[in-house]
């Protein structure tokens, strides 16, 4: 098996989060990972939600690695996570409870 390219990984997983979408029941679409971006860019949400099933369905290989190795993977997308924030929205805390937090708290989950 030939080492992964982590940097291209977490291009795949910036990628993803920037572009999956839905079509919603009015049949526009609807960019769930771009909202919960602007969330915690906003610092109203203080984790993101991952579907594998969304990851698959974009990327399969992509989602088989994170099944594969979790840990990583969860480093791979949180350092996504942090490459996009700047461009979702302001630093300002909008809800005091959330606090300044340094870290972003992923979950990965099927649906």
């Amino acid at each position: 098996m030939a080492p992964r390219d982590y940097d291209s990984e977490k291009e795949k997983a910036k990628r993803f989060f920037q572009e999956f979408y839905r079509d919603g029941p009015d049949g526009r679409k609807e960019f769930p990972y771009r909202e919960q971006l602007a969330l915690l860019a906003r610092r109203e949400r203080v984790a993101l939600w991952v579907s594998l099933d969304d990851v698959a369905e974009d990327e399969p290989e992509l989602a088989e690695a994170v099944v594969e190795n979790v840990r990583r993977y969860g480093r791979v997308f949180s350092d996504a996570v942090h490459e996009l924030l700047p461009h979702f929205g302001s630093a300002e805390v909008r809800d005091p409870k959330f606090g300044d937090f340094g870290k972003f708290w992923g979950v990965f989950r099927r649906l």
